[in-house]
């Protein structure tokens, strides 16, 4: 039976302190000099997971307490290292990373996979595959095809925003892609003109980008107001995914890591800036044949 990790590190200040609750105690201003002194730590167990084809895995989480934003700073990346090296100690056969630890080793891939002793996944095909399904479903069920309609990718820069507009490029007629980065966005639209000769627009600002969007699919990491969108817009936002004996869907990302477990497939898979588009498919496959689904609680399974 393989075993997995789950490195999980906060991308907010309350997502810090649920994770480390005598982080709780402390005013905001001394979270940082805490963080110096505080080291990865393995926190809670996931008991035998068994998928549809009888397969099982075990799994546990550990607990990367890093917050600040500094991809180039050699200090968190060792933090991430030691994470990597406590979870490889805790008997793990592959790795699953998640937000700031996610972003930082996807920037230092070559770092990470020359001194991981493990497989690492970052979760971005997944995530990505499960956002690209949850607009087909909902547009599907709500009798909005697609190509008749104007969509947004929200964070279109991002790894997963990048993976999640070339896959809905490939349905869709239009597409606003927003991001800070008018430069990488310009690269993007160059990419998807190439593949798929549809009606690119770019814009930097959000708040524009979902007043004209009939359907905005948010990649970024803040939530979209609902009250900037049109009437009867769609949007999906969160990537979770429905795991064989598990009550509560799971992030799409630690979905992931199951599922290479599972599947035996220990390769560092999701990592780096640049992903194979085709890992989309490829690991909503290897779904499929262990009975993992796509939470869309607003649209049936198809």
């Amino acid at each position: 039976m393989k075993t997995f990790a789950y490195i999980v590190s906060p991308l907010t200040m309350k997502q810090l302190k649920s994770y480390i609750p005598l982080a709780r105690l402390l005013p905001d201003f001394l979270i940082n000099p805490f963080l110096k002194n505080c080291v990865p730590f393995k926190s809670s167990s996931f008991k035998k997971i068994k998928s549809i084809q009888d397969n099982e895995i075990s799994g546990f989480t550990i607990v990367c307490p890093i917050l600040t934003r500094r991809l180039g700073d050699d200090s968190e990346l060792n933090t991430v290292l030691e994470a990597l090296r406590l979870a490889k100690r805790n008997g793990a056969d592959i790795i699953g990373l998640n937000g700031y630890a996610a972003e930082l080793a996807d920037k230092k891939y070559f770092s990470v996979t020359k001194k991981a002793e493990l497989p690492v996944t970052s979760g971005n095909a997944f995530t990505a595959w499960a956002l690209f399904e949850q607009a087909y479903r909902v547009s599907k069920a709500k009798g909005a095809a697609l190509n008749k309609i104007a969509l947004a990718v929200i964070g279109a820069t991002s790894t997963v925003g990048y993976l999640t507009a070339r896959k809905l490029s490939t349905y869709a007629t239009k597409i606003i892609i927003c991001d800070h980065d008018k430069e990488k966005l310009a690269k993007l639209k160059e990419i998807i003109l190439h593949l798929n000769p549809i009606e690119i627009i770019i814009e930097t600002d959000p708040e524009s980008a979902v007043r004209s969007a009939d359907l905005v699919v948010n990649a970024g990491e803040d939530r979209i107001a609902r009250a900037l969108l049109k009437k009867n817009t769609l949007i999906v936002e969160g990537a979770y995914v429905s795991v064989p004996g598990l009550k509560d869907p799971v992030p799409a990302d630690l979905a992931e890591v199951m599922l290479l477990a599972l599947d035996d497939k220990l390769v560092n898979y999701s990592l780096g800036e640049t992903i194979n588009i085709d890992k989309l498919e490829e690991i909503a496959d290897i779904a499929v044949q262990h009975g993992f689904e796509v939470w869309a609680p607003d649209a049936p399974v198809l």
